[in-house]
């Protein structure tokens, strides 16, 4: 099949680093499919303009949209349309963006016959809730969301089928987008098993603890809580050392605050801050670490950070909520009140007694990106996708 990606971004190698979801879903699918045999080409936005070819697919990178907020999404749709026009034919167009097309997707569907897939990377109502703030930032926030969620629901009535990475998701979908159920899917995040290996059983007594956190610096992914768990535990446990892996500085939205807290804890020196890990990098990362933390306050559909660490053995303290349930099925890794006392308690037990590295990666050994990859060709090459002639 020739199939179009449409993304975000996309990183020409992964000594770059991979920072959302978005991204970093895309970007597997889309070599997967290649490595299959099918004829991929990506459509991603950058600074400039930028053809490559890697991972035996085809990249074209085109300047990004100058407008904000929902305004991103018209501009984006309007973009698509006339490079659609003067393309070669595909028989599928796979969206990978938060912000969802539609014209595009119409032009492939009723003037070439193609297969429109979507995908509900957070979906864009929830999530902007979640980030957002108050006052009249905040308004602004929440008129853009409304917008934005009118503009997807159009979107995803559209689509011949929208993707999820949960079952939770999937409800969401109908609730808030009017998605009939019948026509979403469950494909959940994959995992590349190979590049995020077990690392080697050592009793917590030889190995320095360390306490990971991997996420944007957004507002709904709990950082407040990690910053306090931090200084509860530089009193009671001065040798646990907290690693804090933040992204980018495009996706930064609470940059100043994270910066005060972390000088009003006084933890300018105890925190390791890391940004921008490549993606070839961060599976040592994970091997280093005792237990991940991700008391996320806001909505999530199934963190892929969550995967990352079961798959290289790692336990993962995270809040008991949304799709998290269907992966994380040890209560002594959920979080039913995400308060500091809770957070310190269950940390201290996952520190002195953890899972067993082989039993975590149990949890996610089914979903290999080849596995995950073979559903989404399967699904897309399903009769009830067929188009009519």
């Amino acid at each position: 099949m020739r199939i179009l990606f449409l993304c975000k971004t996309f990183p020409a190698s992964d000594s770059e680093a991979i920072v959302s979801g978005e991204v970093k879903n895309a970007y597997y699918l889309a070599v997967e499919m290649a490595k299959l045999g099918h004829e991929v080409v990506v459509w991603s936005a950058g600074t400039h303009r930028v053809s490559f070819r890697a991972f035996g697919l085809e990249v074209e990178q085109f300047p990004r949209v100058p407008l904000k907020g929902a305004l991103i999404s018209v501009g984006e749709n309007l973009l698509d349309a006339f490079r659609f026009a003067g393309a070669k034919r595909f028989d599928v167009v796979i969206n990978h963006r938060l912000t969802s097309p539609i014209l595009i997707l119409l032009i492939a569907k009723f003037r070439f016959g193609a297969k429109v897939v979507n995908t509900a990377h957070g979906t864009n109502w929830p999530e902007i809730n979640a980030n957002r703030f108050s006052g009249l930032r905040g308004t602004l926030t929440w008129a853009n969301g409304l917008l934005q969620r009118v503009l997807d629901s159009a979107s995803y009535r559209v689509s011949d089928t929208v993707v999820s990475v949960s079952a939770y998701q999937c409800r969401e979908l109908a609730d808030v987008y009017r998605v009939p159920i019948e026509r979403t899917a469950v494909v959940r995040n994959g995992i590349d098993l190979d590049r995020y290996s077990l690392r080697e059983e050592a009793a917590p007594s030889e190995q320095e603890q360390r306490v990971l956190f991997v996420g944007r610096l957004v507002r709904k992914k709990g950082l407040d809580l990690v910053l306090r768990a931090a200084a509860a535990l530089k009193r009671s446990r001065p040798g646990v050392r907290f690693v804090l892996v933040v992204g980018s500085p495009e996706y930064a939205k609470m940059l100043s605050r994270f910066d005060a807290m972390v000088d009003e804890l006084g933890l300018r020196e105890d925190l390791e801050i890391v940004w921008s890990v490549p993606e070839a990098d961060l599976p040592l990362v994970y091997r280093s670490a005792s237990v991940l933390l991700a008391p996320s306050q806001g909505y999530e559909s199934l963190p892929t950070v969550l995967l990352e660490a079961l798959a290289s053995g790692i336990p993962v303290l995270t809040t008991r909520a949304w799709g998290t349930l269907e992966a994380v099925k040890d209560s002594r890794m959920l979080l039913v009140t995400a308060e500091l006392d809770e957070i310190v308690t269950k940390l201290e037990a996952l520190l002195d007694d953890p899972p067993t590295a082989a039993r975590l990666r149990e949890m996610v050994s089914e979903v290999s990106w080849e596995a995950q990859t073979l559903k989404y060709l399967a699904l897309i090459e399903s009769p009830s996708l067929e188009q009519a002639p």
